[in-house]
């Protein structure tokens, strides 16, 4: 090859290889009339450098030092900081450029006003933690963005911080920590509204909330599509998760932990009056009411609610309410494990739906801190304008164990105290009209007696041609006999005509023709079994 030709090689490979990394380090804000230190105005330096890189397919570059703007700016260009800003009070800085993934770092740089360690996060100033997290949200929501990673970081917030509407695309909140501040103005730490609208496709995944009994967890209003996943809510203040919508549906709660302290009335999880939502494998800790549920269509599964006893060594009157299904209707609840908390289903005044109309399927209940006349299962009719349907209950499958139990409220544990009810109904509820509601195939273990819809009794017949029976401890939900099989017998002699007289809701008289000995197997309806 020509030397001259060489050389001229050479010189041409040098330069691209000087102009690329130029290229990559992007365009530098002080090119174009930046001055570090705080006090000039960099709101033209900006502009010029974020044209200046729109043209050149580029990002602008904020190096290290105070820059200050006075005026509101919107990068549509990538923005990478090395540099912190301050702004002028009321100012704007936004990131809205598709290309550029939000980080809560470039928030913090532009919000800290002039930290002087770039590096770190700026010390705990809470009202610019929260102006920060805010515009990271919304430019979130803004662009078609789909995720704001919080880098592990720990905010500490003086307000709640709001997520609006958003239709474009599924967003994710992902990896930190929110704390309430002393001094917490506000109500939940995570507000979830839109004056109406509809907010949906939001995704917060391992997510930390400290309240610090000052501040709820998250609240949201009209919702659809809301899932939390992996996250923790620490001590809130009145719940941890509040829905208050009159039109949504699809907020799944997911591997999520949430722990309260007993006596501050804290809510777990409430659902509101919602449909098809899903609280699947949580831990829910020491809430006075660990999950409340209104609504329809709502699978509960595989969670473990716990509860410590109210007062140690001494039986309460009840369990807390560890899932209380309020004019819910068409519930699955199946495979957890509700360790110290009692279920019950309440139909408030003016409603008129029935009571019942849920699946308990496959659960652990360990029964433990109460009476012996504690129930673990209960169904209320708040209504005073008329009597409550119940229907479509079924509980199936379930394990109950009981163990430090006391024969009355107040008093002390003591082995042989049991629960003899685990299956309670209160007053004006149409028990003698009970439809499909089937209570079977349950376990019942150590300090509790065993309830059934369609007990099987046997009974020795000694003679007796007339045999009272009163199975108000064996049918549960204070169910009435709605009929009887004809008994099977096993006597030595004819025993004659058999038959079955009711005598009372829960009393039935067996008749024997003859006297003889032997014994009597009689299985006792206690509800319809299918809907007339």
């Amino acid at each position: 090859m020509n030397p001259t030709h060489l050389r001229l090689a050479v010189l041409a490979l040098g330069t691209l290889a000087l102009a690329a990394p130029a290229l990559a380090e992007g365009i530098d804000i002080r090119d174009h009339g930046a001055i570090v230190g705080g006090n000039k105005d960099c709101h033209a330096a900006f502009v010029a450098a974020a044209k200046a890189a729109g043209q050149q397919k580029t990002h602008v570059l904020v190096p290290r030092g105070t820059y200050r703007v006075s005026r509101d700016f919107r990068a549509e260009v990538p923005v990478r900081f090395e540099g912190v800003l301050r702004l002028d009070r009321g100012v704007r800085f936004q990131l809205r450029s598709e290309a550029q993934p939000p980080k809560i770092s470039d928030y913090l740089k532009i919000h800290c006003e002039g930290s002087h360690d770039w590096r770190l996060d700026p010390p705990a100033q809470p009202a610019r933690h929260t102006r920060a997290l805010q515009a990271a949200i919304d430019d979130l929501l803004a662009t078609k963005r789909a995720r704001l990673d919080l880098e592990g970081r720990t905010l500490t917030l003086s307000g709640s911080v709001t997520f609006g509407a958003n239709w474009a695309v599924e967003r994710f909140v992902t990896d930190g920590t929110l704390r309430a501040a002393p001094g917490w103005r506000g109500s939940a730490l995570i507000r979830i509204f839109d004056g109406g609208k509809r907010v949906r496709g939001l995704h917060f995944v391992n997510l930390a909330l400290e309240c610090e009994r000052r501040a709820a967890g998250v609240w949201m209003a009209d919702y659809l599509d809301i899932r939390l996943r992996s996250c923790a809510i620490n001590r809130p203040k009145g719940y941890g998760i509040w829905t208050q919508a009159k039109q949504g549906g699809g907020l799944h709660v997911l591997g999520c932990k949430l722990v309260s302290d007993l006596g501050q009335g804290a809510v777990g999880i409430d659902l509101g009056h919602n449909s098809d939502d899903k609280v699947i494998g949580n831990r829910i800790v020491n809430f006075d009411v660990a999950l409340r549920g209104r609504g329809s269509n709502h699978l509960i599964q595989g969670n473990h609610l716990w509860s410590s006893p109210a007062t140690p060594g001494i039986g309460a009157e009840r369990m807390q309410l560890g899932i209380d299904l309020d004019g819910c209707s068409n519930a699955v609840i199946v495979g957890n494990y509700i360790d110290g908390y009692m279920v019950r289903f309440v139909r408030q005044a003016g409603e008129r739906s029935a009571l019942g109309c849920a699946s308990l399927i496959g659960n652990r209940f360990l029964v433990q801190g109460c009476s012996a006349d504690a129930p673990v299962i209960r169904l209320e009719n708040w209504g005073h304008d008329q009597d409550a349907e119940l229907r479509d209950l079924i509980v199936r499958g379930n394990q109950f164990t009981a163990d430090k139990v006391s024969r009355a409220a107040g008093g002390p544990f003591e082995p042989g105290a049991r629960v003899a009810r685990p299956f309670q109904a209160g007053p004006r509820i149409k028990k003698h009209e009970a439809r499909n509601v089937v209570v079977a195939d349950n376990a019942f273990r150590r300090q509790i007696l065993p309830q059934v819809s369609d007990p099987e009794l046997r009974i020795e017949l000694r003679g007796r041609t007339r045999i009272a029976l009163d199975l108000s401890a064996q049918l549960p939900f204070d169910l009435h006999v709605r009929g009887a099989r004809a008994p099977g017998i096993l006597a030595r002699g004819n025993p004659g005509s058999c038959w079955v007289e009711k005598t009372g809701p829960r009393q039935v008289v067996l008749h024997l023709g003859n006297a003889v000995e032997g014994r009597a197997t009689l299985s006792v309806l206690g509800s319809a079994r299918a809907l007339d």
